[in-house]
């Protein structure tokens, strides 16, 4: 998975981004068609913003969510990430197709003696 972590309007910390590869990597556990993460922090007035765009094997998960502190926007980004991945995942995995050769019973010997033709 590539992680890809940007901050608008400010500086991360080492603490926010280690934070972020630490949640990011334990949704792996989850879902494995991780392909690309990009987390994007921004701050405006006295909101802090963390936006997610994951792109998956079959789809793409944008999340957006802000509170008072980026620590606690990676918390409530990555629970609501959880959740999302989990959902997927039971979709993806929802689906089983069988073949319909499986189904067909072949005749028996019995069954074929059985049959009478007229010619």
């Amino acid at each position: 998975m590539n992680l890809t972590i940007t901050a608008r309007h400010f500086k991360a910390e080492t603490s926010l981004k280690d934070l972020i590869r630490d949640k990011m990597n334990k949704l792996k556990t989850y879902y494995d068609g991780i392909i690309d993460c990009e987390v994007i922090l921004s701050t405006e007035k006295d909101r802090e913003i963390a936006e997610v765009i994951m792109k998956l094997d079959n789809d793409t998960v944008v999340l957006k969510e802000d509170s008072d502190s980026h620590y606690k926007s990676i918390e409530l980004i990555a629970d609501r990430l959880q959740v999302k991945l989990k959902r997927l995942k039971g979709k993806r995995n929802h689906f089983s197709h069988k073949k319909i050769l499986d189904k067909i019973v072949p005749p028996t010997e019995v069954d074929i003696a059985s049959e009478q033709f007229d010619y």
